[in-house]
């Protein structure tokens, strides 16, 4: 007999790499560039969010497991997913790829040449205090890795437990997914600043 549990972590890891196609070939036939990406996005949170806390129901855990690797994944495929939708190819994805000591969270290649980064958070109340001069810090610290400064963009997904300061980047290359919980979201969540516009602006660096 096969432990259910076992059977339904080998389909997700077989689901994978099939997931980056489908996005594409669900993209080409539906229009996803208002905010089905963004929806999708959400899908994909949501469902992470629902593993966690089944295995801490389950687990008798104390803490549920952070969403931060799970965001990094779910960016990172969509990315990929998008500009495979937009003909945009010959350029590299990657989650956590190292670059001069420096581990971004999703960054663009073209060969060995840095394009953009997506540095993800889930949320931001653990530094609430600090929140532009620590954007700020990152974005001369990719600089240094030779990202340019405004091919960098910080995605965050929730604004359910911190304030949003002052800065001229908000929703443009600092963007907040939705004001909702996490663990709230569903099929009906309100988005506040889609990805699309993200998306979009890398797809425009690497176009030939």
């Amino acid at each position: 007999m096969t432990d259910p549990y076992t059977a339904a972590l080998l389909v997700a890891a077989n689901e994978v790499s099939r997931s980056v196609l489908w996005a594409e070939h669900r993209a080409r036939a539906e229009r996803l560039d208002t905010d089905g990406w963004t929806r999708l996005w959400i899908e994909r949170m949501a469902a992470h969010m629902s593993l966690q806390a089944a295995v801490k129901r389950a687990a008798h855990k104390a803490v549920r497991q952070s969403l931060d690797h799970a965001q990094v994944e779910t960016t990172a495929l969509l990315l990929r997913s998008y500009l495979l939708a937009h003909d945009v190819r010959d350029v590299e994805v990657c989650a956590e790829r190292m670059v001069k000591g420096i581990r971004p969270d999703v960054s663009v290649w073209r060969g060995t040449q840095p394009v953009a980064a997506i540095e993800c958070k889930t949320q931001l109340g653990w530094g609430r205090r600090h929140i532009v001069s620590g954007f700020e810090d990152r974005e001369r610290v990719l600089a240094s890795a030779d990202f340019p400064t405004d091919a960098v963009w910080f995605l965050v997904a929730t604004q359910c437990n911190w304030e949003q300061p002052p800065h001229a980047q908000w929703d443009k290359r600092w963007r907040v997914v939705s004001d909702e919980p996490v663990e709230h979201w569903s099929a009906t969540t309100k988005i506040r600043s889609p990805i699309e516009p993200m998306f979009a602006a890398i797809a425009a660096l690497v176009r030939p």
